[in-house]
Formats: C-alpha cells, sequence, structure tokens
C-alpha cells in the first residue's frame, strides 16, 4: 500500500509543485544579485540591500498609527490607549529594533561598493525638501507648509529632474535630512513617506524615478524619537520591495558606500585598467552621519530635542566607526554628510560642537568635502590651514564645506536669532558662495582631473549660481 501511495499521481504532482517551487526561490535568489545596467555605468545590489527585503512585511501591528508623535518627539500613546495598545507599542519598537539589526549585519565587515564603468560619477545633493505641496499648503494644521509657499518642494523636484534628465545622468541623490516635516514618521508606512517622497519624485519624473536616494536624518525626521528614526530606517526594506531596487536609502543610523570610478570592480577588487590619459579608476567613499546624535545627545542648545537612545557612548562609537573609515587613505575623493551644517552663513549659522569634534577628524584625515543641509540655502564655505611634512617645513590644507538645504521649505535670508557666533579658539573658515534661494546642487567626480565639481543649481535645473572646483587625491604608486 505504502508504495502504491508513492506512485499516487496526485503525490506526484505535490513532489514536482515542490520541486518547481525551490527552484524558482534559487533563481529568485540569484537574481537579487544582479547588475542593474543604467545610464553612467553599473550599479550592483549589495549583500546587505538584498538582506533588506524580508522587512518588507513589518507585523499588522506596525501599520498605521497606533503611536502618535508629538511636537517633543516622544512616542506616546492616544489618551484613550490601553494596555493591549502600549503592548502593541512595544512590539513595534521590538520588530524596529530588529529591522535596523538585520540591515546592519556586517555593517563594519567591508564597505559597500558600486561601480561606474564611465570616467565620470554625477550625483545630486539635496537637503530639507519634505515640506509637501499645495494639499498640505491649504491644511493650515500641517505646520509643515506654514511658512511655505505651495509648490516649493515639487518645483525644485522639477528642478531637479531637468538636471538629471541631462548627461551624465546622475547615479544617485545625496538626501540631507529633514525628509518628513514637521516630525518625522510615526510608522514605516506613515503616508508621509508617499505624500513627502514617493508622490514627488516617483514615476511622473522618470530620470529620478531610477534613482536611489541615500539619505541621512535631520531634525525634524528624528523629533519621531527613537521609533521613528528606527521606522524610517526599515523603510529601506519596504521600498525595496515595493520599487524592486530601493529609492529610499537609509539603511541605517549612519553608514558607509562607495563608488568606484572608471572601473568595473563589482567584487570590491582592485582594477588594472585606465580611465585615459594614462590615469587608474578613481574611487569616492561617502560616509553619512547620524548628525542628530552628534549635535543633540547631552545638548542645551535650544534648537535640538535630544532623542531617547542616544547616549555619550552612542557618540563615541560613531566617531570611532567614522575615524575607522576615514583612515583609509585608499580613496580619490572622502565626502562626509550629515544634516546639521558645521560652518553657515544663514539660517542656525555654525554648529560650534562639530567645529570642536568633527572638524578635528576630517582633517587630519584630509577629507575632501562635508556636504550639509538644515540652513535652507544654498552655501560653500573653505577652511584653510597648515600643516607640517617630513621632506617641506609645511603646505596648505583646504577642507571644503558645502550646504545644500534648500530643497522646499521656505529658505532662510539671514541669520536666525538663536544662531550662535564661533567660540574662541575654533577655527573660522572662509565664506566662499552663499545665496538664499531655493535649489540644489550637482556634484561631477572626475577620474581623469582627480577633481569634484560642485554646481550650485537654482530650482529650475538650469540656471548655475556657482561652481566650485575641489581637488582630490592622486593615485598613489600602487594605483598607477
Amino acid at each position: 500500500m505504502a508504495a502504491l501511495t508513492f506512485f499516487n499521481p496526485r503525490c506526484i504532482g505535490l513532489s514536482l509543485g515542490c520541486i518547481t517551487a525551490c527552484f524558482v526561490l534559487v533563481v529568485f535568489a540569484e537574481l537579487r544579485w544582479e547588475i542593474r545596467r543604467r545610464d553612467g555605468g553599473l550599479q550592483v545590489l549589495t549583500e546587505e540591500e538584498a538582506r533588506l527585503e524580508p522587512l518588507a512585511n513589518p507585523p499588522s501591528n506596525l501599520r498605521g498609527t497606533s503611536a502618535t508623535v508629538n511636537g517633543n518627539g516622544d512616542a506616546k500613546t492616544a489618551a484613550s490607549a490601553s494596555a493591549a495598545s502600549a503592548a502593541a507599542l512595544k512590539s513595534q519598537l521590538q520588530w524596529l529594533a530588529a529591522a535596523a539589526s538585520t540591515s546592519a549585519t556586517s555593517f563594519n565587515a567591508r564597505s559597500r561598493r558600486f561601480a561606474v564603468q564611465a570616467p565620470v560619477l554625477r550625483f545630486l545633493a539635496v537637503g530639507d525638501f519634505g515640506s509637501g505641496g499645495l494639499k498640505e499648503w491649504l491644511d493650515k494644521s500641517d505646520s509643515a507648509s506654514t511658512f511655505s509657499r505651495p509648490g516649493d518642494q515639487r518645483t525644485v523636484a522639477e528642478g531637479l529632474e531637468r538636471t538629471a534628465s541631462v548627461a551624465p545622468r546622475p547615479s544617485f541623490v545625496l538626501g540631507l535630512g529633514d525628509m518628513l516635516y514637521p516630525h518625522g514618521a510615526a510608522s514605516v508606512d506613515d503616508d508621509l513617506f508617499t505624500r513627502r517622497f514617493d508622490d514627488v519624485y516617483g514615476s511622473m519624473k522618470p530620470a529620478l524615478a531610477q534613482l536611489p536616494w541615500f539619505l541621512t536624518m535631520g531634525n525634524h525626521d528624528c523629533e519621531a524619537g527613537e521609533a521613528g528614526r528606527l521606522a524610517q530606517v526599515a523603510r529601506t526594506g519596504v521600498d525595496r520591495a515595493h520599487t524592486g531596487f530601493g529609492r529610499w536609502r537609509l539603511p541605517q543610523k549612519y553608514y558607509s558606500r562607495e563608488w568606484l570610478v572608471g572601473g568595473s570592480d563589482n567584487n570590491n577588487n582592485s582594477s588594472s585598467s585606465d580611465v585615459g590619459d594614462g590615469a587608474p579608476p578613481a574611487l569616492l567613499r561617502l560616509l553619512v552621519l547620524d548628525a542628530c546624535s552628534l549635535v543633540c545627545t547631552g545638548s542645551d542648545d535650544g534648537r535640538c530635542k535630544p532623542v531617547a537612545g542616544d547616549s555619550p557612548a552612542e557618540i563615541a562609537r560613531q566617531y570611532a566607526w567614522l575615524e575607522s573609515e576615514l583612515s583609509r587613505s585608499d580613496a580619490t575623493w572622502t565626502i562626509v554628510a550629515g544634516h546639521w551644517p558645521v560652518y553657515s552663513a544663514m539660517g542656525n549659522g555654525p554648529t560650534p560642537r562639530l567645529i570642536a569634534e568633527l572638524v578635528p577628524l576630517l582633517q587630519k584625515y584630509g577629507t575632501t568635502a562635508y556636504f550639509s543641509g538644515h540652513d535652507h540655502s544654498l552655501q560653500h564655505h573653505q577652511l584653510r590651514s597648515k600643516k607640517e611634512k617630513e621632506e617641506e617645513e609645511e603646505e596648505e590644507s583646504v577642507l571644503d564645506f558645502f550646504v545644500s538645504g534648500a530643497g522646499g521649505y521656505s529658505v532662510h535670508k539671514e541669520l536666525n536669532g538663536w544662531s550662535v557666533p564661533i567660540p574662541e579658539g575654533l577655527p573660522h573658515a572662509e565664506l566662499v558662495f552663499a545665496e538664499p534661494v531655493h535649489g540644489f546642487m550637482s556634484v561631477m567626480a572626475d577620474a581623469r582631473s582627480r577633481r569634484l565639481t560642485v554646481e550650485s543649481y537654482a530650482k529650475d535645473g538650469t540656471t548655475v549660481l556657482h561652481t566650485s572646483v575641489v581637488e582630490g587625491r592622486p593615485p598613489t604608486p600602487s594605483q598607477r
């Protein structure tokens, strides 16, 4: 009877079905590693990004708004919440923490590298863009748009689309924080993700819709508290499953990415090819900071709202990670990004804490540039200093600071009343350029000249207000 059961056509059909399902799963797993061809080069889905897919379906109690977020950034249940809703909030926090942990697996083990075959890499940089459009402006209860004209975010988005459509097309967008005014996301499927991001930069703008956005959280995003911050991290996996490649990319509160420009290194191996004129491929390293933690933890600054979960120990861990990344001297350009500006002549002004704690690290390791938002304008500052060399008495080093925080919210035309001067003893930077207008920046990394060209665009996406050229590191003897 057992033998007859085994040869039963129904059992055979079920077995074949299981085998087919397994085969499909294997093929799907392999496809997660596929190389996606884009204008300007190749991008490889990293192991980390593939791993985010299981996070696309959070538990049902994470959907919706069982937790509300107030202006102080504290997660709280509604006034009528029962013990059951409190338990639901606890499970939300546990799932979000697990999501963030999953996306961080092997974070320090190896860099996340993409390859661009062309000799140039281009990206766009914009911050403080999540202010919404006409609907939000008409709804005066939405304080995100109280001080913004209707359509400012969408007008800048149209300019971004116009610029992104021109060759060489950008490989990604660097989002410099304040994506979700006024108080960040209350849950992983908060409709702010749709209203402030997907609807504005999605399918109606074909050039932008193809680009990944590498993001850092701003003060308004962090006002959602620890649960809201983790929701924004977990959104990376949800968006990955929704779009097929992942437009929203915030895999951790702080993280690194690399692009090999003019090479075909998809496995983190060196390339011996050249990009013309005998120049070897160049490497751009992007280090994205959690500036909410670095600026607001333990701060008595009225512009900051400390977030539960941050601590002096967390600041020390982040700076230790940053120094470890900066100490790797193989990059042609090392770009550090965070929401708060180090130097600024408009809006909130300079950030003394970053000048005292971050700048020395950036100078020590020859960082190329620091990009930020927060102040709603376009700015360029340079910090010049002398450093000793073995064979020469000293040489001048230049560290560039760019502010691109004009993506949609009302512009800052001058310093706010609460801005603070740079304390005595801290270095002052030279102001190169500043415009209180809506717009963004386009950055071109050229492997042949080893230069970064930073263009500040007005919101129309065609008017270039200022161009800055930043020198990168020359190739080392081993790279030639």
